[in-house]
Formats: C-alpha cells, structure tokens, sequence
C-alpha cells in the first residue's frame, strides 16, 4: 500500500488529489460531469485491485478461464423451466455436499492425528547341531512384532491388521563384535520410498557358543517428535514431544512463574534454572526457538538387549512392548479421499464442459436479447447503441471528455469553465511574454559586441580580461592562447 494513500482526518484520497490536479490544469479543461465519472472509475479501479482476491486463472485464454459464478441467468427459465430447476437444483446439491466435506475436514483437523498404541516384539532364537558330514552348527533369531488393540489384545483381524515393518523407520542388530568381527556385526534395515513390507526379520549365523544381542528399533514418528536434554526435561516434565508442544510448555512455564518483564514484555527475565538451561539473564520472546534448538534432539531408538543361548532343542522365545505413536485411520482415508476428489482427472472435465456449455448459453441470451430489443423499437435501440459506441471509442481512444454531458451547451456556460478558461488564457499569456522576453535578450547580445584588440602579448590579455565590462565577448583559455 502506498503510504499516501493511508486514510487520515486531513489526508484527501489519492484519486481525489489527481483528479483536483487534472481539473486545476489550465491546459487541459473538464468539465464537472467527466472528473465526477473519472473519480468514481479511479476509485472504483483501486477499490478492486485492493479489495479482490489473487486469481491464479487471471492470465488463461477467456476460454479456458473457469466461471466464478455458474449460476444460469433467470431470463433462461422463460424459455426451458424444467432445464432450468434442475440444473439449479443440482448446484445446490454439489453446495450441500461441499460444505458437508469442508465440515468433516475441520473436524478431523481438530482431532488427535495420532494414537498412543503398545507395539508388542516377539524374539525368538533356535540352534541348529552340526553333522559329520561337515555342517556347521548354526543359530537363528527372528525379530517380530504385532500391534495390540485398544483393550490390550493382539489384532487377530488378517485384513485389517498391518505388517510390522509399517511401524517401523529403522532395526539394527548388533552381534558380538569380537566373535564376529567388526565388518559383519551389523545387522540393519532402513525404511526408504516404496519399500516392501514384512511381518518379521530373520538372522542366520554359524556357532554355537551363547553371545548377546542388542536389538535396536526406532519407530515411526509421525508427528516429528523431539527428546529434550535431561535439565529441561525435569524443568518441564516433558520428555518426548513436538517442537510446538514444547514451546506451550516453556511459556506456560514462564506465565506460571511471571517471568515476562513488565515494562517490555518482549524481555523475559529468566530464573536461575532457566538461566543454568539457556546461559542468559534474559532473553527476548522470539529468540525462544533459536535457544531452544540446542536443548533438542531426535528421540533415541528403544534398546532391547537379548541374550543367544543353547537352552537345548526348540525355541526360546520373550516378548517386550515399545510405545509408538500410530496415525488416525479416519484421518487418513479422509486426506486420501480429499486428495482424490479435488485431483480427480475426470471431475475436471466434467468441470470444464460444464463452463463451456454456460459460456455458450450467455453468449446466446446476448445474442437473444439483442435482436428482441431492436425488434421491439430500433429507432430507440440504435441511438442507444450508438452513444453507447461513441463512449467505448473515447475511452479506448484517450480522448478527453466523453461523456453525454459534454454535447450540451448549458455544460460550457458553468462557473468552472470561465475560470478554467482563465487559467487557459493566462498560461498562454506567460509563455508568449516568456518567448518575447527570451527573443530580446538574444537581439540584444548579438548587437553587444566589444572591439578586442589582439595582442601578441599573453599578459596584456589577461590583463584585458580582468578590466573587462561583464558584455565584454568572453574568450576561452583555449581561444586566447591561440591568440
């Protein structure tokens, strides 16, 4: 916004003042009917480029252009009455079930988008004996898991249920480094794009010695949660949350303790444990992200350590539960389903047709009711189409004037046209007398001319020069020397 045009008790308007600027120029008279349309077409041409929303179709072909409006012009149901009902009935029911799905997004996004769960891991290990026929003895580990429900059981439910992995962003087994060396006591499984979902993982090694396991899992997060140091997580009593939930936190913290300055409330006034946490006296409000970003971290992967051991034949299996966070499937199916009704291929040319037929209806009823006008009464219809013509072509043609006003001869005989001639009047007087004056003065230095006598001499020029009358024809350096 231009800071002129900021409204005050004893600021004009920017249209105004120009329109006050044009009409006060002598050289170009209007007259009081055509800066009154002038004004309202300024002011209404700023009161919509302020007022009117960004158009990302403002520069598509006409034809291409979406119609914000496809409500059908009421003259159509004079001609089709039942055509008319049902396409109008049909644009209230898309406008029901808009609002209805508009509603149900606003309130899933209200609801929790995700879901504390229990993630329940099955370890299990068997051992393999050896044979005389040179085969190793070998162990086996298989790492599983299965999501318990709401009431603490395991889903049995195989449509519904999900793999394992699907909870999953990375497993790492690390074995006994100097059983196995440092090159293949790793074990691990990242999850990347597109990636193949499994119920478990399976580890084949040889020996048959007992060793251990550290079985690492880092679930899912979905909500981006981070782990806070050991300090703010007992300042706080939070110890794995998002970044905008922690943020709440300190500042309920800082309200709680009344620690915002009460002349600046920009300045926080920290207490000794917020100064042992962050190293400062105070701190400004937005600086708050920037200091925190130190005290987070990504939350630290659960750790199971198992033991492998030869309990005899069978297996031995133990089961632990990990706390995740599951997102909502109603969410879920809801951002799907918005993503395929307002991405859907076919919905657009279904969209696209529709404005194509409106587009040519409107088109028809012009056309329709310019001939049902002319028939009716052409004198009438031809003499408005033409001041109607005549007022376009001024308008394109930046012609002053234009409008109906200016053909009549009581518009002239106005107070505002004598002054305005005035002004005409006196404007041309001036530079007439300005050209006379100018025209003189040059007659009058061409006729002033001074006899210069040379001399060979460069002082007695010098000497000429600062004796001389200011009519005197001045020379240049360069002119004088070569004298």
């Amino acid at each position: 916004m231009d800071p002129r045009d900021r409204p005050g008790p004893s600021r004009t308007p920017r249209p105004v003042r120009q329109l006050q600027r044009v009409f006060e120029d002598p050289g170009r008279p209007m007259s009081p009917a055509a800066v009154q349309q002038a004004r309202e077409t300024l002011a209404a041409r700023m009161r919509r480029s302020r007022d009117e929303p960004y158009d990302p179709n403002r520069y598509l072909p006409d034809e291409l252009k979406p119609l914000r409006d496809r409500r059908l012009p009421p003259q159509i149901r004079q001609v089709a009455p039942e055509s008319y009902d049902a396409y109008m009935k049909f644009l209230g029911t898309e406008k029901r079930v808009d609002t209805f799905l508009a509603r149900k997004k606003l309130e899933m996004g209200r609801k929790n988008l995700v879901v504390p769960r229990t993630l329940r891991v099955f370890v299990s290990h068997q051992f393999f004996p050896g044979d005389e026929d040179g085969k190793l003895p070998m162990w086996e580990l298989r790492v599983e898991g299965r999501l318990l429900g709401l009431d603490g059981q395991v889903e049995d439910d195989e449509q519904r249920r999900q793999k394992f992995s699907t909870y999953l962003k990375s497993l790492v087994l690390e074995l006994d480094r100097e059983m196995y060396g440092p090159d293949n006591c790793l074990v691990e499984w990242h999850r990347f794009p597109n990636c193949n979902e499994t119920d478990g993982f399976q580890i084949k090694r040889p020996g048959d010695r007992p060793l251990r396991c550290n079985i690492l899992i880092l679930p899912l997060n979905p909500q981006a949660k981070l782990q806070l140091k050991p300090m703010l997580q007992r300042l706080l009593g939070i110890h794995c949350d998002t970044r905008d939930n922690i943020r709440v936190a300190l500042w309920a913290y800082i309200k709680t303790h009344k620690l915002q300055d009460a002349q600046d409330h920009i300045w926080i006034n920290n207490d000794r444990w917020l100064q042992q946490i962050f190293g400062c006296e105070r701190m400004r409000f937005c600086d708050i992200p920037h200091l925190l970003q130190p005290h987070l971290k990504a939350p630290e992967p659960a750790r199971i350590n198992y033991r492998i051991e030869n309990k005899g034949p069978g297996t031995v299996t133990s089961c632990y539960d990990i706390n995740i966070d599951v997102g909502n499937v109603l969410a879920e199916n809801l951002n799907h389903f918005n993503q395929a009704y307002t991405n859907q291929a076919d919905m657009l040319l279904v969209n696209f047709k529709i404005d194509t037929m409106l587009k040519e209806i409107i088109e028809k009823l012009k056309t329709f009711n310019f001939y049902t006008e002319f028939a009716q009464d052409p004198r009438r219809f031809v003499n408005k189409w033409v001041r109607t013509q005549s007022a376009e072509l001024r308008a394109f043609s930046d012609l002053p004037g234009g409008s109906e006003a200016d053909r009549m001869a009581e518009t002239y005989q106005q107070p505002a046209f004598e002054e305005a001639v005035g002004r005409y009047l006196y404007m041309k007087i001036n530079e007439k007398r300005g050209e006379v004056k100018w025209d003189d003065r040059r007659r009058a230095m061409e006729k002033s001319y001074v006899l210069v006598i040379v001399s060979r001499s460069r002082s007695s020029i010098d000497k000429f020069y600062s004796v001389a009358s200011p009519v005197t024809y001045m020379l240049s350096s360069s002119d004088r020397e070569g004298f």
